[in-house]
């Protein structure tokens, strides 16, 4: 029986006397003067279905990753990682929490890096002070950062080239890799010169082997040694390097003296030689001067006697999957062409800490994985991408929605064009329709409120687009093949309570020349979103798809011409007209509809009050048609990016997608381009809700949390707020 329990009638009475003279007092003031108003629960990111995955950058107890390449562990045992020369250096402590380091990225804000190319990874060590030094793989430099986080140029010249010396006069090529050993003398791969370097705790810079820019893969004391790419670096305890030469497929090693032989390691079962499949630089060795290396998709173990294992990783493999041994696989890209030709290779480092732990930089993978002595490899940050492109009913984490991944190189063909339309029914279901290129077809899904997820019928048979419904009919248009194989929609059909379908407007084909008319006498080039408003009329994006980015011209490839925009209008007698904008010309161009001009728009809703708001994705603002067709800038900064919150054009967004009414008349934007969700009032003041700027990849919890790219959106009559972001469907809501 609980201690505090009355134990009798008397004991009873007295407690209930308190009790009540207490609620008399405060409620007649008494000394509670000003009584303490119950706090609002704060809002939270939750997950309701599917799986997440995949790139990002985001700090916290999960942390993501963007193709992590370099790695450390320093002696406290935390682990440094390095991904791009744009991101900030990581750092993963003993709890998993990944933080970034000061003053070691040039732009911590990846958004500003749609239209441009990785930037080149860098090669980390770690002193026994916990000295982080780092090597740019595209500079000629070597960086410190001290353990009080003061950062410098360690060593080298914005100059590249050759020259020994002390360290701050020395030249070097663009470094691959560096390793530290035991006393504080560094060593580095420089490929350029086909040498090896040694930088001494003196700061003098001295070449140990190789003659410069001489190749070959001959063996001998110093400069009579050739090596011809000599990427990875590491060092053992009795001070001998281990240099892996790429070109000869070989693991070169090297005496204190500058001696240099080249390992013949054999099978230990059949004492059959090792043949490496590809050596990127992966190589660490362990107190027991055991090597590991990376060969291809797998770590080998060779012991010093030469007997060779694979500790981990299968031999073809190309997506991450925790296991033993080789039952586990690492990230890869195929190379070359032909069963003959192809093997699978991964980029990543690796580094091991003082128990005999390896870890790995997966970098396809954009995770980090840990690798015990015994083989067991498992991941401990950022998480791995979803590889299951079906469509999978079930609850929760077990459901599955078919959706292509964040795309550094190619942004809006995987992600901004691959949008999933969110719908709520009357029984506050979410109904989920993709859009995109994907195979197999798209098909509508409903999420439950528990995060149940069912595939509805007949919409699995008729591919839904673009989608709008009242409370007893839907509008969509849906997907064929166009133009290069991608898909076009050109029609719009209405399905009512019965589920009979009929064509309201416009004729199934490929890129019509937009037209007006009548049912099917009007014509649409490419349907991309619509909306409905108070009357049933249906308001229609129509527009060529956005061009890809990528760094590369693809032979035979059509460009993309019409990435303007029109706004037509649909009558539920099926009358269309054009009222804003041109197919033709895009640009940002104000003023009555036939004058105004878009950018690649992709979302349009409606007010109670006939207005129509557009997000003027490319444009990167929000536009205004008034009932007259009158268009104006709502909000943002027209043809420039940014996240600031403000007023009308003081507020700046990046690739705004889509674009929602709540049931008072805010405007919720999905800012993907920035990763955030964005709140706009009715008199146009910008506020962010969700989402943290400069952070990518979806971690839940308390708002602001995180987010990745936000490829659909909607809001439930109790202003609960729901995402489609990395492959799952997730929910603002308080938390109680």
């Amino acid at each position: 029986m609980p201690l505090f329990l009355p134990q009798n009638r008397f004991t009873f009475t007295l407690y209930a006397f308190l009790f009540t003279s207490c609620l008399a007092l405060t409620a007649c003031g008494g000394r509670n003067e000003n009584p303490v108003t119950a706090p609002t629960p704060p809002l939270t990111l939750e997950f309701v279905a599917g799986e997440l995955g995949g790139q990002g950058n985001a700090d916290g107890a999960v942390g993501r990753f963007t193709s992590p390449q370099g790695i450390a562990v320093g002696a406290d045992g935390a682990i440094y990682v390095s991904e791009s020369t744009d991101e900030p250096i990581r750092r993963i402590d003993s709890d998993g929490v990944v933080t970034s380091l000061p003053n070691t990225a040039k732009n911590k804000f990846w958004v500003e890096k749609f239209y441009r190319n990785v930037p080149p990874s860098r090669s980390l060590a770690v002193d026994s002070a916990n000295n982080l030094y780092y090597a740019v793989e595209n500079e000629c430099l070597i960086h410190k950062v001290a353990a009080n986080g003061e950062t410098s140029i360690y060593a080298g010249q914005t100059t590249c080239g050759f020259a020994n010396g002390h360290k701050s006069q020395a030249l070097f090529g663009k470094i691959s890799s560096i390793a530290i050993d035991g006393f504080g003398s560094l060593y580095l791969t420089d490929p350029e010169n086909s040498l090896i370097r040694k930088i001494d705790t003196n700061g003098m810079v001295s070449t140990l082997a190789g003659r410069v820019k001489e190749t070959g893969a001959s063996d001998g004391m110093k400069e009579l040694a050739r090596f011809t790419n000599p990427l990875g670096i590491t060092v053992d305890n009795q001070g001998v390097l281990y240099v892996t030469d790429n070109n000869w497929k070989k693991i070169r090693k090297i005496m204190p003296d500058g001696l240099v032989t080249t390992l013949n390691p054999h099978w230990e079962n059949t004492k059959t030689p090792v043949e490496f499949t590809d050596l990127l630089g992966a190589i660490v060795t362990d107190q027991a001067r055991n090597i590991y290396v990376m060969s291809g998709t797998q770590i080998l173990k060779i012991s010093p006697n030469g007997n060779s294992r694979v500790l981990a990783g299968e031999y073809w493999s190309h997506y991450p999957f925790d296991g033993q041994g080789e039952k586990a696989n690492f990230g890869a890209w195929a190379r070359g062409v032909g069963e003959d030709s192809m093997a699978m290779w991964t980029p990543g480092r690796l580094s091991i800490d003082q128990q005999g732990f390896l870890y790995f930089a997966d970098t396809i993978g954009h995770c980090i994985r840990k690798i015990s002595p015994e083989g067991a490899v498992t991941t401990i940050a950022g998480i791995k991408p979803n590889n299951d492109w079906r469509h999978l009913d079930g609850q929760g984490s077990a459901a599955r929605f078919f959706t292509m991944l964040f795309d550094v190189n190619d942004l809006p063909e995987s992600s901004l064009e691959t949008n999933y339309s969110l719908r709520m029914d009357n029984n506050r279901n979410v109904i989920v329709t993709g859009r995109g290129w994907a195979l197999p077809k798209q098909v509508a899904r409903q999420v439950s409120p528990s995060g149940m997820v069912t595939s509805l019928e007949p919409w699995g048979s008729s591919n839904p687009d673009a989608v709008a419904k009242n409370m007893n009919k839907y509008w969509f248009s849906t997907e064929t093949s166009g133009r290069e194989s991608r898909t076009v929609s050109g029609a719009i059909f209405m399905q009512d309570s019965k589920g009979e379908v009929q064509t309201l407007a416009g004729g199934v084909g490929a890129y019509y020349q937009p037209k007006d008319g009548i049912g099917g006498e009007a014509k649409f080039f490419n349907i991309t979103a619509l909306t409905l408003d108070n009357a049933d009329n249906i308001y229609v994006i129509d527009r060529d798809r956005v061009p890809s980015p990528t760094p590369w011209e693809m032979p035979g490839r059509l460009g993309y011409l019409q990435e303007g925009g029109l706004i037509r209008k649909i009558t539920p007698a099926g009358v269309v007209t054009t009222i804003a904008g041109s197919l033709d010309e895009r640009g940002h161009v104000d003023g009555p509809g036939s004058k105004a001009r878009f950018h690649a728009p992709m979302s349009i809703a409606g007010d109670q009050y006939g207005n129509m708001f557009v997000a003027d994705t490319l444009n990167h603002v929000i536009r205004k048609i008034s009932p007259d067709g009158m268009v104006s800038t709502f909000a943002g900064t027209p043809e420039k990016t940014g996240f600031a919150d403000g007023l009308g054009n003081k507020a700046s967004f990046n690739t705004p997608n889509i674009i929602v009414f709540d049931r008072h008349g805010n405007l919720y934007v999905a800012d993907s381009g920035n990763f955030l969700i964005r709140k706009i009032t009715p008199a146009g003041e910008v506020t962010t809700i969700a989402g943290t700027p400069g952070s990518r990849g979806v971690i839940p919890g308390k708002l602001p949390a995180s987010l990745s790219f936000i490829s659909g959106l909607t809001i439930d009559d109790k202003d609960t707020v729901y995402i489609f972001s990395e492959g799952a469907l997730l929910k603002i809501v308080q938390k109680k």
